[in-house]
């Protein structure tokens, strides 16, 4: 009697060990699938999130760019007179700019003979520049230097001379808001050029006669 009892408590005793272990293997299948499918809801939600920030860099990168369109318009294709003001409205502010003239000077020529040599000269171009409120990220104001494209009646393109006036600024410093700024940008021609085209780089030319 007590072999059977001692036999049927051990079967008892290893069913229990099986349901256990079925148990717990259910539960290890349950903490396995609950934690995939949260890696998964993550997943999905940076994904979403990355997404939205596709379709939110997009839309501004287009609202930027018709920005620069409708400001460049105001000066896209017009003709610059020499002594009217230009008005050039960005996203970023507006400012004015008037050309005066241009002047060939072969002043610089006694202290640069490579120049004298090459049969060429300095010419200098005249403007002033009104902030009215421009600054971006980058400039603290207007910056004129590198604002035009200059070629003579020979086409051929004219490059900066690094060469400065008194009492003038060579364009590369700013002009802040709510100030004006007298400017001379000089650029190196042929001593046999009789005109200059300058033209602005958001639109708009003027052919300036030398003198």
């Amino acid at each position: 009697m007590k072999e059977n009892k001692l036999l049927k408590l051990k079967e008892l005793i290893q069913n229990y060990k099986k349901i256990l272990t079925i148990i717990s293997r259910i539960l290890i299948l349950a903490i396995i699938l609950s934690e995939g499918l949260y890696i998964k809801y993550q997943h999905d939600i940076i994904l979403k999130m990355s997404n939205a920030n596709k379709e939110t860099t997009s839309t501004q990168s287009t609202q930027n760019k018709q920005k620069d369109t409708e400001s460049s318009s105001n000066t896209q294709n017009k003709e610059i007179k020499l002594g009217e003001p230009v008005s050039v409205n960005t996203p970023n502010g507006n400012y004015k700019f008037t050309i005066e003239k241009a002047v060939k000077t072969e002043e610089f020529n006694k202290w640069d003979k490579k120049v004298d040599e090459n049969n060429q000269l300095a010419i200098e171009l005249f403007l002033e520049c009104e902030n009215i409120d421009f600054h971006n990220e980058k400039y603290k104001g207007v910056v004129m230097y590198d604002g035009f494209n200059v070629k003579d009646n020979n086409n051929y393109n004219l490059e900066h001379y690094s060469r400065t006036l008194p009492n003038y600024s060579d364009g590369y410093e700013e002009v802040l808001p709510n100030s004006k700024s007298k400017i001379c940008i000089i650029y190196v021609g042929n001593k046999d050029s009789t005109s200059i085209t300058v033209t602005f780089v958001r639109g708009g030319s003027v052919v300036i006669p030398l003198t």
